[in-house]
């Protein structure tokens, strides 16, 4: 009853009824057609048989009588003779012809819807026929096809009647048996809940004159007992759904710091030891060199990045006591996360002569702070990665305004993805290049981290141009 709500409800109510109404006027209306039918076949041959015993009758009673008139000439006697075969029933004219012309015409003519049958007119003289004429006798059968009509419509209009009657008493016995019931029925049920499953289905049915049960009684009864039968499974339900549900919880906790665990040991550590041992190399160059000045932003470089590995060893080993990991929510201008992310990758950077932009346009972004920072290192870190070998490689980024969201994005002028491989790169382990170095978890760590911050990532990779547009949003925090 949820989907048919108000008025419709009681047109649904009454549908069964409906229903059954048509039915009962269908087949009514089949077996009168064929009963009607059938009966107006017999009055229609109980007609035509009438119609044959009149010429029967004619050519027993009357051709005779009519030979001796013509033989004799007495047309006033002729007269009375064809005047009593027009009074026969269904006779339309007759007519008396000689080999040579009409010798006599009574009635009207009509050709059609006609039965003609023609009598000889011979008289015995001197032991020898002679042959006056013909004697052409119609029957109209309008008149009989008229008779079927009316007597046709009136036994149609007569069951009509009592099909209707008969139609308006079932419907209203229906309601009162049946309908009425299967209305407090759908009531009850659809009102059924947890609060209300103590209430028993009672019918208002009048039990005088019943003395035994019959379907409505077993369909109230096993209604009852399915409701006593819900009331104790669910009480049962919701007590293990309780104790399932802690220890969901407690699983996708454990869970979710094994993976964070797993994520960070993999991949996070790597990006400082790039950048460390991209800076070892250029602090040997610079010390064969004599650069001190290039030699001290070296070792601030390295210094840096182990910095770094020690707070993410920091972290891990803190996660490992406390057994989650905590992370307060803050904010941060993206220029500034961009250019850390820049900074911490700087090895790869260096190594693959890639120029950096930042335009950024003082935007602040919000959230974790240390797991943005990390998606920008895999944006920027995949970018340079994927860098093109064949001309000055670039990294542009920036955000853009589209309606009411900020889209933040890292742009690169590499080698581009292929449609097909757009959504596959987000997968865990799923590498476009097996030659390319990493494990193929970075972006899908980035994938998780934008989902968590209720946002979303796409690439955007225009088969016309180079490179490739790694987009998100980040959803504001509640």
């Amino acid at each position: 009853m949820e989907d048919l709500p108000g008025k419709e409800s009681k047109t649904f109510e009454r549908y069964i009824a409906r229903r059954l109404i048509l039915f009962i006027l269908v087949f009514s209306s089949v077996i009168t057609l064929i009963s009607t039918s059938a009966r107006l076949y017999l009055e229609y041959r109980n007609d035509m048989e009438s119609i044959e015993n009149n010429m029967h009758q004619i050519e027993l009673s009357y051709v005779d009588s009519i030979v001796n008139s013509l033989w004799v000439t007495d047309n006033e006697l002729l007269k009375i003779q064809t005047d009593g075969i027009l009074q026969l029933p269904d006779m339309q004219y007759l007519e008396i012809q000689s080999k040579t012309s009409q010798l006599l015409f009574s009635g009207t003519f009509k050709q059609s819807n006609v039965i003609r049958k023609e009598f000889k007119l011979s008289y015995l003289h001197n032991d020898k026929d002679v042959q006056l004429g013909t004697l052409i006798v119609a029957a109209n059968l309008s008149e009989v096809y008229q008779r079927l009509l009316n007597k046709g419509v009136l036994i149609l209009l007569s069951q009509l009647v009592n099909i209707f009657l008969v139609s308006v008493f079932v419907l209203f016995l229906f309601y009162y048996l049946v309908t009425r019931h299967l209305v407090t029925l759908a009531e009850y049920v659809s009102g059924l809940s947890f609060s209300q499953l103590e209430k028993r289905l009672v019918l208002n049915r009048n039990k005088r004159g019943r003395s035994k049960i019959d379907e409505l009684d077993i369909l109230v009864s096993g209604i009852n007992e399915m409701r006593s039968n819900l009331q104790k499974d669910i009480t049962e339900r919701k007590k293990s759904e309780m104790e399932r549900e802690a220890l969901v919880k407690d699983l996708e906790s454990k869970n979710a710091e094994l993976e964070q665990f797993t994520y960070t040991v993999s991949h996070d550590l790597k990006s400082p030891l790039i950048t460390i041992k991209g800076f070892l190399g250029m602090l040997a160059s610079d010390a064969v060199k004599g650069n001190i000045d290039r030699m001290n932003s070296d070792i601030n470089r390295i210094s840096n990045a182990a910095d770094k590995m020690q707070r993410l060893l920091d972290e891990l080993l803190e996660l490992s006591r406390i057994g989650r990991l905590v992370s307060q929510p803050g904010s941060i201008l993206f220029a500034e996360l961009a250019q850390k992310a820049v900074d911490s990758v700087a090895g790869r950077l260096l190594l693959k002569e890639v120029h950096t932009e930042i335009n950024a346009d003082a935007v602040e972004i919000k959230g974790d702070i240390t797991r943005l920072l990390e998606v920008m290192e895999n944006l920027v870190d995949n970018a340079a990665k994927f860098s093109s070998p064949e001309e000055q490689a670039k990294i542009v980024i920036g955000t853009r305004q589209e309606e009411d969201e900020i889209i933040f994005y890292v742009k690169d002028n590499g080698i581009g993805i292929k449609p097909q491989y757009r959504e596959k790169i987000f997968g865990l382990f799923d590498k476009l290049d097996r030659n390319v170095e990493g494990t193929g978890i970075g972006l899908a760590i980035v994938k998780r981290v934008i989902e968590i911050h209720g946002g979303r990532i796409w690439v955007e990779s225009a088969p016309e141009e180079k490179g490739s547009t790694f987009c998100f949003t980040i959803a504001e925090p509640s």
